[in-house]
């Protein structure tokens, strides 16, 4: 009983660890995770830090048409991108979210601004805004006269990814639009540790505890005390073998005398004297007299004690000493 006990208490235990196990597997975190980030410039840079803590990771970028991807000196970055409008990938502090900062290009004094005031009433730049209007925006590609920064190039249509660990170490990876259009967003693609080693044991061991649980509940519902005692007969027999004692063999006379049954006693019948046909009778004895019979049968003779106390005997009397003399013989 109190081993069927431990069982059932295994068994609801195996059942909350099996759950257990089976709601963390579901909630388990994928080891390939795409971060994102948005952008609205022309240029993406991801600089060489970000590069190195990529490693083995993918930094790609969305947009339309032809994207570029050149790998550049941190030098000659710095002087391409003085008058430009650049996002630059700055870190990833959590699984979901790269953030990017954004670089305006320093303003410039132009020395022309007070004359372009006054020629600027002409009637005639009233049209100017609607002819633009129907013709769409015009970007201006920053790849003009850049030609001899680069150094590694990568190009795709409305993506482009670069392995991170492509990229010479110490150089910085810079995405540009072909026709200067703003790209949309950038992502970076890797791998990561999932400490979920644990989930599987946590599976595996509950479904056995749960199954010990349900055969102990199938043993209390189905009487199999038959079973169990034949069970425990078998086992202290080869506990006996075991240790050298291993008994009498049940149903044997060794067995029954142990356990205190009888021995049978034989019963022996006489058979009568076989009598020949030239064989005398022997002649019958006289029965004795009435009297004499019964009074040998009404008063036996009583032995005497062995305590009673003999007889004195004289010298005289003995049979083994010579004759006495008397003081007349003695005095001659």
């Amino acid at each position: 009983m109190r081993l069927r006990t431990t069982a059932l208490i295994a068994g609801l235990l195996g059942v909350i660890v099996l759950i257990i196990g089976l709601v963390a597997n579901t909630q388990r975190p994928d080891t390939a995770v795409t971060v994102p980030a948005t952008v609205d410039t022309a240029a993406v840079v991801v600089p060489a830090d970000m590069l190195a803590f990529g490693g083995d990771g993918r930094y790609a970028v969305d947009g339309t048409g032809t994207v570029h991807a050149f790998s550049v000196l941190p030098s000659d970055l710095e002087a391409w991108s003085a008058d430009k409008s650049i996002t630059y990938v700055t870190g990833m502090p959590t699984w979901e979210e790269l953030t990017t900062t954004l670089q305006e290009p320093a303003p410039s004094p132009s020395p022309s601004a007070s004359g372009s005031a006054s020629a600027s009433a002409e009637p005639t730049s009233s049209p100017s805004p609607s002819a633009s209007a129907d013709a769409g925006p015009a970007y201006e590609s920053l790849l003009t006269g850049s030609s001899d920064l680069w150094r590694d190039s990568w190009t795709g249509t409305d993506r482009v990814s670069v392995r991170a660990s492509a990229v010479d170490p110490g150089l910085a990876l810079v995405f540009v639009s072909d026709d200067g259009s703003p790209l949309t967003s950038v992502d970076l693609k890797m791998s990561r540790a999932v400490n979920d080693a644990w989930i599987a044991p946590l599976i595996v061991w509950g479904a056995i505890l749960t199954a010990i649980g349900l055969v102990a509940l199938a043993m209390l519902i189905i009487d199999v005390r038959p079973v169990q005692a034949r069970a425990e007969e078998w086992i202290a027999h080869r506990q006996r073998i075991g240790t050298g004692d291993e008994g009498p063999k049940p149903g044997s006379r060794r067995a029954r005398r142990m356990e205190g049954a009888a021995v049978p006693e034989a019963e022996l019948t006489q058979e009568p004297d076989a009598v020949t046909d030239d064989a005398t009778p022997a002649p019958q004895a006289s029965a004795p007299a009435p009297d004499a019979a019964g009074q040998a049968t009404s008063e036996p003779a009583a032995p005497e004690p062995y305590w009673s106390t003999p007889t004195p005997t004289t010298p005289d009397d003995s049979d083994f000493l010579p004759p006495a003399q008397d003081d007349g013989e003695e005095d001659r």
